[in-house]
């Protein structure tokens, strides 16, 4: 974002006149200094380190009788600042986490889920993956299965069509993510306790229809001659080509669907374009907002982005991808959070962030994280 936009922001930022897209801007922002270092605020913190940069902004700006300075003399000095105070509240918080050693707070550390899942073929028959080597695995019909690597599985069709159902399901457990690609060249990213179940071939009567239970990031091949369908409970997503994310686990309280490229349809009834994210409740009930969709795809890309997420929702995320139990203990303020960080770490480091905020503490016993005031 250029300076230009910066303080347009920033000015209607100051008379509460932002959307909630624009804030968000704002906030990702001011924060990618943080982000670089792994660093979680408070929604609290996060307001406090506006007014903070509103004060010195002004501060920075030339008076009335001063007004002939260029204007980019004070986007210069506004670009400053905002680096300045960025620096010193990251040095700050760098300065005070190395005071706190996580040793001293933890006695056990859990290491970060792997690239791990199993295929479930026609006959029942399971393959657990990291078992096998990379290679061929199955020829049926027409269809090569392969592992590619160790965190990818392959789909190749060599017939049109077929006449036999095989019916194949990728599943990943709790700690586990695996990659997969499609006998059409669509790509299917599987996250932590997720399955998708699918026809090998793909193409069953015109359609390429597949079911999610979990959360996967799609980048879906182009045919306008075959629409891909994703259904997940209740919701059904019909596509031609396009890329988007569907979190569906059952202890969320809404399916969450978020569209990156293209457009898709939810249920014959809600067209979602970039940007958008269609929030399906239990109840039925649509609703759309904007959103920011790479905070709903970092995980795909290694890395946890809280955007105002409360404290049970992130430990949530923790439970699934460190498979591990969350116990609450005593009057926990289930607070948001705003931040990012490496999801390949210790959990250790990811509670630590948290707790430096003052308003939660943890123990780890075993694969359980005791959450307390």
């Amino acid at each position: 974002m250029n300076t230009d936009k910066a303080q347009e922001l920033l000015f209607k930022c100051k008379e509460g006149k932002l959307t909630q897209k624009e804030q968000m801007i704002l906030d990702a922002w001011y924060l990618q200094f943080g982000r670089d270092q792994g660093l979680i605020f408070t929604d609290q913190q996060l307001e406090e380190k506006r007014n903070r940069l509103w004060a010195r902004i002004l501060e920075s700006t030339p008076a009335a009788d001063q007004v002939s300075r260029s204007r980019s003399y004070r986007f210069t000095a506004i670009a400053a600042s905002l680096l300045l105070i960025g620096n010193i509240a990251f040095f700050v918080f760098r300065k005070s986490s190395t005071e706190l050693p996580i040793s001293n707070r933890l006695s056990y550390d859990i290491a970060p889920g792997v690239h791990r899942a199993s295929l479930t073929l026609p006959d029942g028959k399971k393959i657990i993956l990291s078992d096998e080597a990379n290679g061929l695995l199955v020829s049926e019909s027409g269809i090569k299965i392969s592992k590619t690597n160790d965190s990818l599985l392959t789909y190749e069709n060599n017939t049109n069509t077929s006449s036999t159902v095989n019916i194949n399901t990728l599943s990943t457990g709790r700690g586990e993510t695996f990659q997969l690609r499609l006998p059409d060249g669509s790509k299917v990213w599987l996250n932590a306790a997720s399955s998708l179940t699918y026809d090998a071939g793909l193409n069953r009567h015109g359609i390429r229809a597949v079911k999610l239970l979990g959360e996967a990031y799609f980048e879906i091949a182009k045919d306008k001659k075959r629409p891909f369908i994703v259904t997940t409970g209740n919701q059904v997503v019909r596509v031609l080509g396009t890329h988007f994310n569907i979190n569906s686990y059952s202890e969320e309280p809404a399916i969450h669907t978020n569209l990156l490229e293209g457009s898709i349809m939810l249920n014959n009834r809600q067209i979602l374009r970039p940007g958008e994210q269609a929030s399906f409740t239990k109840s039925g009930e649509i609703h759309v907002q904007d959103s920011d969709v790479k905070a709903s795809i970092a995980w795909k890309d290694g890395k946890f982005i809280f955007e105002s997420e409360d404290l049970e929702s992130i430990m949530r995320k923790l439970a699934r991808w460190y498979n591990i139990e969350i116990v609450y203990q005593g009057k926990v303020k289930n607070r948001p959070f705003t931040g990012s960080i490496n999801k390949h770490i210790n959990i250790s480091k990811i509670l630590d962030k948290l707790s430096f905020t003052g308003d939660v503490h943890f123990k780890i016993e075993g694969r359980r994280v005791i959450v307390m005031p």
